[in-house]
């Protein structure tokens, strides 16, 4: 439970925040002005960063036991904040980031002992003299290239979800609860974050946000691979950072060669030359999330071999990528033109069935109708509350924590509910506590299990008939009220890959709850997106469910 706690809490603070921020921001104006280099067209809000850091160290000190480490990443992940947000809206000179990009590095380095002490291919350990300047160096890197590859929306946030994903799976199978907790933290607040920085962005996380995130994902790499497992290969962060990295030396090295610094900006990211060579934004987006996840693959089943093999595999991937965009740029756009991407997507479809007449008609008016998507529709409007009470009814004894925290959102669901602005919406904070409730209903169907085996298959079966009817409003449904984007693409991505891992699978299988997690978010979001008028409905059948959650747990008390 405490695992799940710390990644429900920062997503829970991140989601709550970022409303407010938005508003704060344009007083302030910390905000992001359009020019030659950026593709977005409208002045945006970046204070994104503030509320994962917040929502990050608020999870951490709730839920995490303190040691010298721990105290020296939350202090660390601070100074980030500090002069991040002093250069989202002051645009500071590239050696005071630097500055505090190391004063930041120097806490959990010098005075965690988060250091590289083992380099591929030296027998020997590095001394404290040594591992503490490569240490800095290394993170130093990471921490600009994280920053650096923040040009496109959910870009940043996305690629560092998946190797922080990885992570959170290394620390958990080398038992490292301390590593596991913070992790989840940072993952919470990140996917809190994309919420809102999907294309089209409402808010981008600035170089606070980008600068946390590779502060964050560099310290925890090294944390677990050269402090908490030392079999694991020293290399490994080269494949879990491994697009990053080489997107910086892609970009340096280049400007470098046309003998300009390596610090000035230009447009030759790897997602410019995506760009450049006809994808859409979405699409550039997807690519590198589908070749992040493919590194981030490899990563996990080549952890613990030759520093040699990993090497090379980083090597080949960088010549790979590098042959390509050379290739492709030289015959220009070798994919369709980007400006048609968006749209095409959004275009209502035509389907014409060449068969006999009568079944072509009878196909006809089923796509012409609709009656996929309203079937959909309906489908999880009805399954996805009797999934959840029928859960409630099945599952054995309910815990404490989970009483009392069942109680405790039926209380502030009631009073968040004259929040909503209108009739047919919701408040942050009545979304906020839909999710949390979801994420108790399926942990508690898993830990406390569902003993008789018609029960179980019935879960199982109104499930599939769950997913289904989401697949049908997704794909079928005219107007379009829930559009897949690239975090769509890489939540289920994460969601289907769980189950799978051998070692999530014991006494309580997080991959399986994560995956029921995802499915019932996406059918709480096509309700809210389609029955707008009839919020109510989702809001009776949600504190009902609390409230058995809690009636059945004070039973025993």
């Amino acid at each position: 439970m405490l695992l799940l706690s710390s990644f429900i809490v920062s997503l829970f603070i991140t989601i709550l925040l970022i409303p407010p921020l938005i508003k704060w921001a344009v007083k302030m104006q910390i905000v992001d002005i359009p020019d030659e280099r950026k593709v977005h067209t409208g002045m945006i809000p970046r204070i994104g960063g503030l509320a994962m850091v917040l929502g990050s160290i608020a999870s951490i000190l709730l839920c995490c036991f303190f040691d010298l480490a721990i105290l020296s990443y939350v202090i660390g992940a601070l100074v980030i904040l500090i002069f991040g947000l002093l250069d989202d809206r002051f645009d500071l000179n590239y050696k005071i980031k630097f500055l505090g990009q190391i004063i930041a590095i120097f806490f959990p380095v010098v005075l965690g002992g988060i250091q590289i002490t083992a380099l591929p291919f030296i027998p020997f350990e590095l001394s404290p003299y040594l591992a503490v300047p490569v240490t800095v160096f290394v993170l130093l890197g990471v921490t600009n290239a994280i920053n650096l590859s923040d040009g496109l929306d959910g870009l940043a946030g996305g690629t560092s979800l998946l190797a922080l994903g990885l992570i959170a799976l290394l620390s958990y199978l080398s038992e490292s609860m301390e590593v596991m907790l913070i992790t989840l933290a940072v993952i919470g607040s990140t996917l809190g974050f994309l919420r809102y920085n999907t294309y089209p962005a409402q808010v981008f996380m600035g170089d606070s946000g980008s600068q946390f995130l590779g502060f964050s994902v560099g310290i925890l790499a090294i944390w677990v691979t050269q402090v908490v497992n030392q079999a694991l290969s020293p290399v490994l962060p080269l494949l879990i950072l491994g697009l990053p990295i080489l997107d910086t030396l892609m970009v340096m090295g280049q400007r470098i060669k046309e003998g300009r610094s390596p610090f000035s900006p230009d447009k030759n990211h790897i997602h410019h030359r995506f760009l450049s060579m006809g994808l859409h934004h979405y699409e550039a987006v997807f690519a590198i999330y589908v070749i992040q996840s493919s590194l981030i693959l490899t990563a996990y089943l080549v952890r613990y071999q030759s520093d040699l093999l990993i090497l090379t595999i980083f090597l080949s991937f960088g010549l790979a990528v590098i042959s390509f965009f050379l290739t492709g740029e030289k015959k220009g756009k070798v994919f369709r033109n980007g400006e048609v991407g968006q749209e095409g997507r959004r275009q209502k479809s035509r389907y014409a069935f060449k068969t006999s007449k009568r079944i072509g008609k009878f196909l006809s008016s089923i796509f012409e109708n609709d009656y996929l998507g309203k079937s959909g529709y309906l489908g999880v409007a009805f399954l996805l509350p009797l999934y959840v009470i029928s859960g409630l009814f099945f599952t054995g004894v309910v815990s404490t924590d989970i009483t009392w925290l069942s109680m405790g959102l039926v209380a502030v669901l009631l009073m968040t509910i004259k929040l909503a602005p209108t009739a047919g919406t919701m408040s942050f904070l009545e979304r906020a506590c839909i999710y949390t409730a979801i994420a108790i209903f399926v942990y508690l169907f898993e830990s406390a299990g569902i003993q008789q085996q018609e029960s179980q298959w019935i879960m199982k079966a109104m499930l599939v008939a769950l997913i289904i009817a989401i697949v049908l409003c997704v794909a079928f449904a005219k107007g379009r009220h829930f559009d897949p984007t690239p975090l769509d693409f890489l939540v289920v991505f994460i969601a289907i890959a769980s189950p799978q891992l051998p070692l999530l699978q014991g006494q309580l299988n997080i991959g399986l709850i994560l995956f029921k997690i995802v499915v019932l978010f996406y059918g709480v979001e096509l309700i809210i997106a389609h029955y707008q008028k009839h919020m109510g409905y989702l809001r009776f059948m949600l504190v009902l469910s609390l409230g058995l959650v809690g009636a059945k747990g004070m039973l025993i008390l």
